[in-house]
């Protein structure tokens, strides 16, 4: 609602600019003597004013927009870690190492996500160092216990899992993706080097 009005302020301003040189007789223009050049410079001066007034609303409301339209994408994206981290409890809870593998190929996909939401301004550069440490730790010490169909024990980790994704023989991400450099120095706790990969803008 707010946004529809201050839409509707915006073009109310741009047709009284529009409308200033010719109102009607009969209006409060209609004693000015069209003529009279100094009428006429008063009404070019109020023009000025109403579009320079309508362009800093415009700035407001742009700005506004794009503040709810990043919010709603980071909205998104944690509704996604939530439902991830529901097939996390299952496997945890079934001890199925299929589903523990599933769950960490569902967690990369979503940190790709958020890479190329960061790379595209939506998250912020200090919001992304902590993401980053917490993939360290993760590459460090994130593991589900598991027990195969022998009954054996088996350890499915965040580390063994990404390694083999990113494998060439998997090829599960696209060649040349930055994505496997940021993560990378991200898990050798590389975390300013894989912020400042941004800045080329030939592979980013």
């Amino acid at each position: 609602m707010k946004k529809t009005k201050a839409l509707y302020n915006i073009y109310a301003i741009f047709s009284i600019v529009d409308n200033l040189p010719t109102w009607p007789k009969g209006g409060v223009c209609s004693d000015m003597n069209a003529g009279d050049g100094t009428w006429v410079v008063v009404l070019q001066f109020l023009g000025v004013i109403a579009a320079f007034l309508a362009a800093i609303v415009l700035w407001f409301e742009i700005k506004n927009l794009k503040e709810e339209f990043k919010g709603g994408i980071l909205f998104n994206a944690l509704n996604s870690y939530i439902a991830i981290q529901k097939d996390r409890r299952k496997a945890v809870s079934e001890k199925d190492p299929e589903l523990a593998n599933e769950y960490y190929r569902e967690m990369f996909d979503l940190h790709w996500t958020e890479f190329n939401l960061w790379r595209k301004g939506y998250i912020d550069d200090n919001i992304m160092k902590a993401w980053l440490h917490a993939r360290r730790r993760n590459y460090e010490h994130d593991t589900i216990s598991t027990v195969d169909q022998k009954g054996n024990t088996v350890e499915v980790s965040y580390s063994a899992v990404w390694d083999s994704l990113v494998d060439p023989q998997n090829a599960y991400f696209i060649e040349g993706d930055p994505f496997k450099e940021f993560m990378n120095d991200a898990h050798n706790n590389n975390i300013q080097q894989a912020i400042d990969r941004k800045k080329d803008k030939e592979r980013f």
